[in-house]
């Protein structure tokens, strides 16, 4: 009788433990779209420091099915600054790179790997218009940056 009832106990957590599995899975919020870098600071490598943005950034988010999205990361810097920006095979002032992403399991954070680039970021939801982004990269083209975007308006 005594592992009937160890049995029905642990039947019951797993009941409640699945409910909550499935529950973290129907929030995960839909960020499909196009989003748009408005503000943010960052490092590279070798001791530059920025806090304003002067060019453009942008997450193009076309699929998602659960978790898991894909899309690009698209950029473009005023062709007169410095070369010290790289889409992972060569240094440019613009590029649209594939990348990939999927959330954790508490609907809100999420983290994307880019393509061809090394480049990977960690964000989370702020709310349904705004996402904060931690973008990082080591080796030769190291740098840090956090930036928050906001949802184009259709």
């Amino acid at each position: 009788m005594a592992a009937l009832r160890t049995l029905m106990a642990a039947a019951s957590t797993l009941a409640v433990l699945s409910s909550s599995v499935a529950i973290a899975q129907s929030t995960v919020p839909d960020i499909t779209g196009h989003w748009d870098a408005v503000e943010g600071s960052g490092a590279i490598y070798g001791g530059e420091m920025w806090t304003e943005m002067s060019g453009t950034v942008a997450l193009e988010i076309t699929e998602q099915t659960g978790h898991a999205f894909i899309g690009t990361f698209n950029w473009a810097f005023p062709s007169e600054e410095d070369d010290d920006h790289h889409d992972g095979t060569e240094n440019t002032h613009q590029a649209s790179e594939d990348m990939l992403g999927v959330f954790t399991g508490d609907g809100a954070s999420f983290i994307i790997a880019d393509h061809p680039d090394t480049s990977m970021m960690f964000g989370s939801v702020l709310d349904h218009n705004r996402l904060e982004v931690i973008m990082v990269e080591s080796g030769e083209f190291a740098f840090a940056e956090r930036l928050i975007y906001e949802r184009r308006q259709q």
